[in-house]
């Protein structure tokens, strides 16, 4: 029901990730060439920073002879301790002499293209909300579609325009929902959750992580669209305690790459399983939620997005009538998410004590290379491993290529066994790679192919 729009939103924030990462350096260097060609014009800014941040290497600050040298004129600094708080402090910089005009240039490009930089994360956050107001617009139109009569009718007068407008009662039925929708999103981020919990009865335990999270970027967005970026009382009488982190009433509030990438991170993370639940509530189609969930949880997996594969996997896991197939690679996935952010022992007697004999030799070997069983992994290997899989062997065997890109393999590929066991098949590895580039030139759109994910696409055929 939602798989498409679960994909398109997606799929629009991983080119919203792309859009950053391929601007991103590009303005960074555009920055770090200005400092290096202006560098002896911002010495009061070096010198500034050294007193500043004193722990820094003794050599980086420059002595007055090294000043003297770079830069004509005279340089003034004041401490002005305002605050007894490291991130308080700061120091005045005044400057006279031959080269004061010079560092004012300077100064006022380094702010130039240090803004370009701040741009980039600014329209990007409103970008990320935009896109995610598109998917609860479309989340909403679904429940509607399917619950007509929760658009009510007491309110809804048509004009005669309207009526002379509509072809037939299926388009006054839409121009109400579009109506309704619409009416719906000018309420607040809250406000939208609180309709689906309400209307669509949707539970929602996974959003109680993050709600303060993903309110204060609605509410950033706000001020930044809304106030220029300038913290006010509203932004912090909305947002959680410990999200204010020491903010103002009139600082300038900034984006970091750091938080724009962890705001598209959760807003992947939360809003996949909202649509995923509502998907559920209105169909009951399971099996196709996981096999949706299960392609995006390995994208991210093989893009080392931890976090995200396991949000979506551990709701692969808790479905009552998904494929036990299903279930058991998404808990490979589960449990390797959380070991790869340092959590192995949140899971550690779960993975060590877990039985997977019947299971499949394909996920016996996953669970040997989790549980880091090197001899056990080793010694199994050659059983599973091949450059085709062939009908009758789906759920026993992985190829060459899986051995080589899968992410649970990731600690194998370490070993200095494994280096032996690809000098020793070196010839089905080259085989196994001109396959997969095969595949990669002659394979359609994400919206065309199956949606299974890698991880489990060859053992769908079988019962282990």
């Amino acid at each position: 029901m939602l798989k498409k729009e679960i994909h398109q939103f997606s799929n629009s924030l991983e080119a919203l990730r792309d859009f950053v990462d391929l601007v991103d350096p590009f303005l960074t260097e555009r920055m770090l060439a200005m400092v290096r060609e202006r560098s002896s014009h911002l010495t009061p800014l070096a010198m500034a920073l050294s007193r500043l941040i004193p722990e820094q290497d003794a050599t980086a600050t420059p002595t007055d002879e090294q000043v003297k040298k770079v830069f004509d004129g005279e340089i003034v600094l004041t401490d002005n301790l305002q605050s007894k708080e490291e991130d308080k402090r700061s120091i005045k910089i005044e400057v006279s002499g031959r080269d004061a005009d010079k560092w004012e240039e300077a100064l006022k490009e380094l702010a130039k293209t240090g803004r370009r930089v701040e741009l980039l994360y600014q329209s990007s956050l409103i970008n990320l909300t935009n896109t995610v107001e598109w998917f609860m617009s479309q989340l909403f139109h679904q429940y509607f579609d399917a619950h007509p009569d929760a658009v009510g009718s007491r309110e809804n007068v048509f004009s005669l325009n309207d009526l002379k407008s509509f072809g037939s009662i299926e388009d006054a039925k839409a121009h109400l929902i579009d109506t309704k929708v619409e009416n719906i999103l000018r309420g607040s981020f809250e406000d939208w959750i609180q309709f689906l919990k309400t209307n669509a009865k949707l539970h929602m335990g996974y959003l109680d992580e993050y709600m303060d999270l993903l309110v204060e970027v609605f509410q950033r967005r706000n001020i930044i669209v809304h106030n220029g970026g300038i913290v006010n009382a509203l932004y912090l009488s909305k947002i959680a305690r410990e999200l204010k982190d020491r903010k103002e009433i009139g600082e300038r509030i900034t984006i970091s790459r750091t938080y724009v990438d962890k705001s598209i991170g959760v807003f992947e993370r939360t809003f996949v399983l909202i649509a995923a639940e509502l998907w559920y509530k209105q169909t009951g189609e399971e099996g196709q939620i996981a096999d949706t969930l299960s392609s995006i949880a390995f994208d991210h997996l093989t893009k080392e997005r931890w976090d995200i594969a396991e949000g979506l996997s551990k709701f692969i896991m808790a479905g009552k009538t998904v494929p036990e197939i299903t279930r058991l690679f998404a808990k490979l996935n589960y449990w390797q998410a959380v070991k790869w952010q340092g959590r192995y022992e949140e899971i550690k007697k779960d993975v060590e004590t877990a039985d997977f004999s019947g299971k499949g030799l394909a996920a016996q070997l996953a669970l040997d290379a989790l549980a880091n069983r090197v001899p056990e992994f080793f010694q199994l290997l050659p059983e599973v491993v091949t450059v085709d899989i062939k009908p009758g062997l789906r759920g026993h065997r992985i190829t060459y290529e899986d051995l080589d890109t899968w992410p649970i393999f990731r600690e194998m590929r370490q070993d200095p066994l494994y280096a032996t066991f690809r000098e020793e098949h070196i010839s089905e590895f080259a085989k196994a790679s001109e396959n997969g580039e095969q595949t990669d030139e002659t394979s359609s759109g994400a919206e065309d192919v199956n949606v299974v994910s890698p991880q489990t696409k060859h053992y769908q055929e079988t019962s282990t």
